[in-house]
């Protein structure tokens, strides 16, 4: 069957959120047509009828929208798309799942400077033996993803860098250096 270009663009996109995912600290690449940003291509990849959202940015709500994704509070939302970086108030409440619903947790998606910033040790499923990065976060962040975290609980995270992004599962153990 053929695919249209946005089917193959989507489809691509999501093909590197997987790897993301899949391989925690290893960046991955997608396309952006000079319209776009990785925040959009992303929701047009994640978001459907059936999902939420919540935005600080009001150009990416009208995509969010478009795709017909719901938009919620942040403390219902499915997908937290921030970029810019909320307050540490803000990241306590997202949802982290529950011990017999850990699936009901949110993805973060955050802007953050890749290949800059903190550098931390990652290490867990997907890693081999450990894994040294830099992201640009303020170090609050990485302490109140500590807080929040216990596993099978806690938010999953993707760092996007304009075309770039890297995935921090919830199951990442992460060592601030």
């Amino acid at each position: 069957m053929l695919q249209t270009e946005f089917e193959a663009k989507t489809h691509a996109t999501f093909d590197a959120l997987m790897w993301a995912f899949s391989y925690p600290g290893r960046i991955q690449q997608f396309k952006l047509e000079p319209s776009e940003t990785g925040f959009s291509v992303i929701a047009e990849a994640l978001l459907d009828l059936e999902t939420s959202a919540w935005t600080n940015n009001p150009d990416l709500e009208q995509k969010i929208r478009a795709t017909g994704a719901k938009i919620k509070t942040l403390e219902q939302a499915q997908y937290v798309f921030c970029h810019e970086f909320p307050t540490l108030e803000l990241l306590r409440v997202i949802r982290r799942g529950t011990p017999l619903e850990p699936d009901t947790s949110a993805t973060l998606i955050l802007a953050a400077g890749l290949e800059t910033g903190q550098k931390l040790r990652l290490s867990g499923a997907g890693i081999q033996d450990a894994l040294e990065v830099q992201i640009d976060l303020p170090l609050e962040f990485w302490d109140v993803r500590e807080e929040v975290l216990a596993y099978p609980i806690g938010w999953d995270v993707l760092i996007v860098d304009g075309s770039r992004l890297l995935g921090i599962p919830r199951s990442t153990r992460i060592e601030v250096m």
